[in-house]
């Protein structure tokens, strides 16, 4: 999926897990824009850099059932005045993914 930059920093700056872009279509102020039925599955930074923060988000498409997955910075401090996907041209592309549920083991201190 290919989005334009503006769309991508939309969802980005709008949208928390749990929410959806139905509500942008069935606005009385939507102005005939028609959006992409995404709902926010999964959002999380993943990494740092020395300026950026790296997140990682997961969007279901709500046509067709296919995820879509994107990565985007944002400036690490006030300091650095990044906003996500700034340098990452005209238009973001999104890999399309699917879930997979895995374990994880943890290791947690024994209360005596």
């Amino acid at each position: 999926m290919i989005l334009s930059n503006e769309l991508a920093h939309l969802l980005v700056s709008e949208l928390d897990v749990g929410h959806t872009t139905t509500e942008w279509n069935e606005s009385e102020w939507n102005d005939g824009v028609v959006y992409p039925n995404l709902e926010v599955v999964y959002s999380e930074q993943v990494d740092t850099t020395r300026w950026s923060l790296v997140h990682k988000r997961v969007y279901k498409d709500l046509d067709t059932g296919k995820y879509w997955s994107t990565s985007y910075r944002t400036g690490a401090t006030e300091c650095q005045d990044e906003r996500p996907y700034e340098y990452d041209g005209d238009n973001i592309e999104f890999t399309e993914v699917v879930p997979r549920e895995t374990v994880v083991i943890k290791y947690v201190e024994v209360r005596k």
